[in-house]
């Protein structure tokens, strides 16, 4: 008798993390909760391509921080992906590379990308926007005080999965943990 392994469903969750904040990870709970996924891996970029790292914190210190803000969640993982693949490359994070050498380098798991609906209406704004959207499926987050993104035709072409409104998280704003 042969064993088929069962495929793991894993939401990855990228950003500067500049810093993690309880909103990050509520969101991820909130992934966990209302999916079939298993496991959050939490991607810090390299270099931020929209934020051009004004300000951030040290790498090993946004690293440290987030160590700790899922410390005993079983189900949230800390990879450093991204950031080794911005050392090598010098250049700044693209989630489509990012997401095509994950799934090379993790054939047998099935990936989504997780985001707040902060940034539905952004998302165009994104290298290769269009192949992205089809390459992976997305899981978004509400987010308070965000309205209308619902209706953006991309999300319907990705089948994204979209939490209720119920599940929404709050604005940014003095969510810190530090």
């Amino acid at each position: 008798m042969q064993w088929k392994r069962e495929i793991l469903k894993i939401a990855l969750f990228g950003g500067s993390f500049n810093p993690v904040h309880n909103g990050h990870i509520k969101a991820a709970k909130l992934v966990l909760e209302h999916t079939d996924c298993k496991e959050i891996w939490f991607l810090p970029c390299y270099l931020h391509p929209f934020k051009k790292n004004k300000g951030f914190a040290a790498e090993k210190d946004r690293i440290e921080m987030i160590k700790l803000a899922i410390k005993g969640q079983k189900r949230m993982k800390l990879s450093l992906f991204e950031i080794e693949l911005g050392k090598k490359t010098g250049k700044e994070s693209r989630t489509i590379e990012t997401v095509s050498k994950i799934k090379r380098k993790f054939p047998k798991n099935e990936f989504f990308w997780m985001i707040g609906s902060d940034l539905v209406k952004e998302m165009e704004k994104w290298a290769n926007f269009n192949e992205l959207v089809h390459s992976i499926r997305f899981i978004v987050v509400p987010v308070e005080g965000h309205t209308g993104w619902r209706k953006e035709k991309w999300l319907n072409e990705n089948r994204a999965i979209l939490l209720p409104q119920s599940a929404a998280c709050p604005e940014r704003k003095g969510f810190n943990l530090w």
